[in-house]
């Protein structure tokens, strides 16, 4: 009797693990960089509009708290790395982050589909 269609699949993707399991990984960075894209842009949006001089004042009513939500940590966090001493250069740094992350996101996103796309024709041309 022949062999079952999925039991055939099953094996050819444990053949091709490498491939899946870069994908995956491919896959969970491009959402770590989707998700810091639209943090930074918040960032940046928030930076054009309001005054520097209330941001460092929020920012220094942040550092001083001793208890911190999740929403105050990652304001703290995104300010240790973007907030800057003056608002042209902080603009700058936020501007520079945007062109890393927007980068590494589309890199991922690139790599996933690559190997994705290298497992699919492989099975197209084994099966078929």
């Amino acid at each position: 009797m022949k062999e079952s269609s999925l039991k055939r699949l099953f094996r050819f993707v444990l053949a091709h693990w490498p491939f899946l399991l870069l994908s995956t990984l491919a896959a969970f960075f491009f959402v770590i960089f989707n998700s810091a894209s639209i943090w930074i842009t918040a960032t940046m949006i928030n930076n054009i509009l309001i005054d520097f001089n209330e941001m460092l004042v929020e920012n220094q009513r942040l550092a001083s708290l001793s208890e911190l939500t999740m929403n105050d940590r990652l304001k703290l966090f995104s300010n240790s790395l973007l907030l800057r001493d003056t608002a042209i250069s902080t603009v700058s740094a936020v501007c520079v982050a945007l062109i890393v992350v927007f980068s590494a996101k589309n890199i991922s996103l690139y790599i996933k589909n690559i190997t994705l796309s290298i497992v699919q024709y492989r099975l197209i041309r084994i099966l078929f």
